[in-house]
């Protein structure tokens, strides 16, 4: 097993090295800066990933970090495969439009020519609709049935019972709502059009006309080459990732590969091997809704700028991996990022793929980045107590700045508190990508605390004359009190949760989000232990029993089931 582990380390390295003999020296400090950062960002120890560069078709950089079985001691290597989730999205896009080239469909098509016992009823979907996300469809994330059956293999039409009788959100073409249940309808028209299963499709049309040896539509119980292990990130340590079938996913998600095949894939839609450039463009361009408001999604990829040019990126995520590939149309920098650990709700994400992909992207551009630990400087605390404050950046959403001694905290509504540090007399940063800046005016006021993102987007935060909010604090209740909350719960944004009785509080598990502690605040009212502002309250029946709750949070309300 060592020996193995040493080859692929060796591969790795060996690649890096070649990419390096080729480049330019401004090329060999790109190359250096993303492998620092790289190295520091992925532990030896713990799940890791892969990453692939490329400007225009030409590999800059191709390495694998970190672990690929923690428990066999495996590491990664650049030609392992990950479960790419949503990226699956533009296979199914591209699929779409190459049967649309070839005169077997039209995007304009009402879907009920291929899918007929998708009754839509008054309302008219189109292929279009469907690539968009315009079609008005629920999710299948927001079905609390489809949550409860991940772990059973469906077809297709299985796959579509769970949505067939749900009402549409609006209006087709008059809204946006991301559903992955539209791209199984997509799927499902790839099948009937073409004459082939999804698979096979895929398979004899794009994966081996591009040469990509490793990319399959997924199966949980076939052999696949160089299939790693996933991770999930439960309160702070790594654990095996749960099951669930494959075949949930289907056109929304169910492709694995490798960073190196999906190089292969941008360069083969930019080559025009498989579209022409007027297809490639419309799915390039974002839709525009019915009242012309755009949407910033095309087919498949979402549309929008990063530091000033056209980009097409998409993200994804399976339990257990994560993915992020990005394209910067006008200079023809392709970045894919993959990952095989995937945190709970709540979770510090450091291998997070898009925001690895915008660090990198900004050192292919040669824009600034940290690629190494950032060094606080000190303030007084007179300069301190100046940022303390509340400031508004939208309608009741809110980021409150206080201090505690010599520290600062930053805390936005609906998040929890953070200790901020200062790399300047008005910049401040945390763990995690981008910077608080504080503006002063030319009276010596502090004005604003905007929080500039990764890639440049700025968000404004107003400061206001409200003051900093008091802490809430808990009333006392007995444990008979508390037991009449406890019990199995239900709802649409997780699989289920336990609530049990702690020490005068609520302990609530839940598989897909971390173990978190509630105190009470009135006789059915509870708030989130950090976050106060995150709430809970408990209704109850005819009878006076508990029958569920509502949880409050960012402005958002979320109703929960109690089913035991």
């Amino acid at each position: 097993m060592k020996r193995i582990a040493t080859r692929g380390h060796l591969t790795s390295t060996l690649l890096f090295l070649l990419a390096i003999a080729g480049c330019s020296s401004r090329g060999r400090e790109r190359v250096d800066r993303i492998d620092r950062l790289l190295t520091t960002t992925f532990r030896t120890d713990t799940p890791g990933g892969a990453v692939v560069v490329t400007k225009a078709g030409s590999t800059v950089f191709k390495k694998a970090y970190g672990m690929a079985d923690l428990e066999l001691s495996v590491p990664t290597t650049v030609d392992m495969v990950y479960a790419i989730g949503s990226m699956t999205k533009q296979f199914t896009a591209v699929s779409i439009l190459m049967l649309a080239e070839e005169g077997k469909l039209g995007i304009r098509d009402d879907i009920r020519m291929y899918v007929p016992e998708y009754d839509t009823r008054s309302d008219t979907i189109t292929i279009e609709h469907l690539l968009t996300h315009t079609a008005g469809i629920v999710d299948l994330f927001e079905i609390p049935e489809w949550l409860d059956g991940l772990k059973t293999d469906v077809s297709p039409r299985q796959l579509l019972d769970y949505f067939i009788d749900r009402p549409l959100l609006f209006k087709p073409g008059e809204g946006h709502h991301y559903s992955n249940a539209g791209y199984v309808l997509l799927g499902m028209v790839i099948e009937r059009a073409s004459g082939q299963t999804y698979d096979e499709f895929l398979r004899t049309r794009v994966f081996e006309p591009l040469g990509m040896g490793r990319t399959r539509v997924g199966s949980n119980t076939g052999i696949m080459a160089g299939r790693l292990r996933g991770y999930s990130l439960r309160d702070g340590t790594f654990e095996n990732a749960g099951y669930f079938s494959i075949t949930q996913q289907f056109a929304g998600g169910s492709i694995w590969s490798c960073v190196g095949d999906l190089a292969r894939w941008n360069t083969g839609l930019l080559s025009g091997k498989l579209l022409s450039r007027e297809s490639l463009k419309k799915a390039f361009t974002a839709s525009v809704l019915k009242d012309g408001k755009g949407t910033g999604y095309g087919f498949g990829w979402n549309v929008d700028e990063f530091l000033g040019q056209a980009v097409v990126r998409h993200g994804g995520s399976s339990l257990g991996f994560k993915s992020y590939g990005m394209l910067l149309v006008d200079d023809q920098i392709y970045i894919a990022v993959l990952t095989n650990s995937h945190p709970m709700e709540g979770e510090r994400d450091t291998h997070d793929p898009e925001t690895i992909a915008g660090k990198l992207a900004r050192i292919m551009l040669g824009k600034p980045v940290a690629d190494a630990a950032l060094t606080p400087i000190e303030l007084d605390e007179e300069t301190l107590d100046a940022y303390v404050g509340v400031y508004e950046e939208n309608e009741n959403d809110y980021r409150v700045v206080t201090r505690k001694g010599r520290q600062l905290y930053q805390k936005k509504t609906g998040f929890g508190k953070d200790a901020i540090y200062p790399l300047s007399q008005t910049e401040f940063f945390w763990d995690g990508p981008g910077r608080l800046e504080f503006v002063i005016s030319e009276q010596g006021e502090v004005t604003h605390a905007n929080w500039r993102s990764e890639d440049g987007k700025l968000y404004v935060g107003k400061r206001t004359n409200l003051s900093i909010p008091e802490p809430k604090h808990a009333i006392p209740m007995s444990d008979e009190q508390l037991r009449r909350f406890t019990g199995t719960y239900r709802s649409s944004f997780a699989m289920g949760f336990q609530v049990e009785v702690g020490d005068g509080c609520l302990i609530m598990r839940s598989e897909a989000f971390p173990t978190s502690t509630w105190y009470p605040e009135s006789e059915s009212g509870f708030f989130l232990a950090d976050q106060d502002d995150v709430t809970i309250a408990f209704s109850n029946d005819e009878r006076g029993e508990v029958n569920g709750f509502v949880m409050y949070r960012n402005g958002k309300e979320f109703m929960v089931t109690r089913t035991k």
